[in-house]
């Protein structure tokens, strides 16, 4: 029951990756150390580690009752309701976190994602420039900036705040991969390559990059066998990303290997469930090998799932029942 020993143990517990015997080394402690903020903070941190979000609350929420002032704690906070989707906590929260502590930049980052995520961009585009103006030569809230920018559709400014960093910092992979998004929402497609093949010279291990020019090929139906290398590429790096697997499947799709498409996609979805345009793509596979009502099944799912263009889909629905003959 030596509180300073269980301590330790805790600690190397955490070390160790054994999280669930840390967790409950430091619930034993707890019942000796109740009060002791430190200990109840750790025991916080690690129910968010184990998406025990309730438990992590109530931790954190503890503390602050007593240290109010806790800048620090109050960012754990507003992470765990942000984690256990409680968006209008997790907002309120974030903004009590003082402007001058060290931890505020960290909060208001969370913040603008949160606001974006909730479609309120252009309060997220605020909240990044404010930050940009106390430190105009950080080219990493210049990249921030400029995605909050292009989720608010403010693609000519983003483009310009991208470009920018690409200046400050020509060898830095995310300001350029930036630059390739925009230009991307652009539809500037020779910008976009040119972006991406930059990113990999820098970066060449950038899985992401690797797979987002693989499928830029790929969604145009151009360069196919370099659509696959490179998908291929990320894969090897990142091998059970689920995003990834859906690229290989639409360079399959592309190539008319409809077999393999399917098969990826399906290996996609165990990786991604409900992912509405994995959804999609794997009712266009089917839909391709004359299993049109499950192609439709898929396309009604990938709505309901929150598709960002279901007109789209539902164009596809209507075409495949209006194609079918008469009296099915």
């Amino acid at each position: 029951n030596n509180p300073f020993i269980r301590d330790r143990l805790g600690r190397l517990l955490i070390r160790q990756k054994k999280i669930d015997q840390a967790v409950g080394q430091y619930e034993e402690l707890k019942k000796f150390s109740a009060t002791n903020p430190d200990v109840r903070t750790k025991l916080g941190l690690l129910y968010l580690d184990r998406d025990r979000f309730d438990d992590a609350i109530n931790e954190f929420t503890f503390v602050l009752a007593s240290d109010p002032g806790n800048a620090q704690v109050r960012f754990f906070l507003g992470t765990a309701y942000e984690e256990k989707g409680a968006y209008p906590e997790a907002e309120a929260t974030f903004r009590k976190v003082p402007e001058g502590d060290p931890v505020h930049r960290e909060a208001m980052l969370h913040l603008a994602n949160l606001l974006s995520r909730r479609k309120r961009n252009d309060e997220a585009v605020e909240i990044a420039r404010k930050l940009l103006e106390k430190d105009p030569g950080d080219v990493e809230l210049m990249i921030f900036l400029a995605g909050q920018l292009e989720g608010a559709k403010r693609y000519d400014e983003a483009l310009t705040v991208a470009t920018e960093a690409t200046g400050k910092a020509p060898d830095n992979a995310a300001a350029w991969f930036a630059v390739g998004v925009v230009q991307d929402k652009r539809g500037k497609l020779d910008q976009v390559i040119a972006a991406m093949e930059k990113v990999i010279a820098i970066d060449p291990k950038n899985a992401t990059a690797l797979n987002y020019l693989g499928y830029t090929f790929a969604e145009r139906n151009m360069r196919l066998p370099e659509a696959e290398k490179l998908v291929r590429r990320a894969l090897e790096i990142r091998p059970e990303d689920g995003y990834f697997l859906d690229s290989l499947a639409w360079v399959h799709y592309r190539q008319g290997d409809f077999r393999s498409a399917e098969e990826e996609l399906r290996k996609a979805l165990k990786l991604v469930q409900d992912d509405p345009v994995v959804l999609e793509h794997l009712g266009d596979v089917l839909q391709a090998q004359g299993r049109d009502d499950e192609a439709a099944a898929l396309f009604e799912k990938a709505i309901a799932k929150g598709h960002e263009k279901p007109d789209e889909v539902r164009a596809k629905i209507h075409r495949l029942r209006k194609a079918q003959p008469a009296g099915k």
